[in-house]
């Protein structure tokens, strides 16, 4: 899943992209974007939608159930006294995209020069 704000004039029935700055983009690449759709239909992954559009859609969303879940495993590296170790913990992959896109929308909201911004969620 990868996430992208720009900034600019869109308009979905002749841009293909809004044609601003990228502000920021990053994400999880094992992470689906489908994730989220399976649990939202007011979500489609890559439309262009407003920022604040984004975060209301985002907010109404809940975790699939645990019979529903998919899970996958988020790996950290881990300081040891001898050598360093892999920290795995599993999670829901819909607990995580909402996570992580609740993450995205939180530092946005830090940054008054991103309102009137369009995401993507890919």
């Amino acid at each position: 899943m990868q996430i992208v704000i720009k900034t600019g004039r869109y308009d979905a029935d002749t841009d293909s992209t809004p044609d601003g700055l990228v502000l920021w983009e990053g994400g999880d690449d094992d992470l689906p974007a489908a994730a989220l759709a399976m649990i939202s239909d007011d979500f489609a992954p890559g439309d262009w939608q407003p920022l604040s559009q984004f975060a209301s859609v985002i907010a109404g969303m809940k975790p699939a159930e645990a019979k529903e879940e998919v899970s996958s495993a988020v790996i950290a590296s881990q300081a040891g006294v001898a050598t360093s170790w892999q920290a795995s913990i599993a999670i829901g992959q819909t607990r995580a995209a909402l996570m992580l896109c609740q993450s995205v929308i939180k530092h946005a909201a830090t940054r008054s020069e991103w309102a009137g911004a369009w995401v993507r969620v890919d």
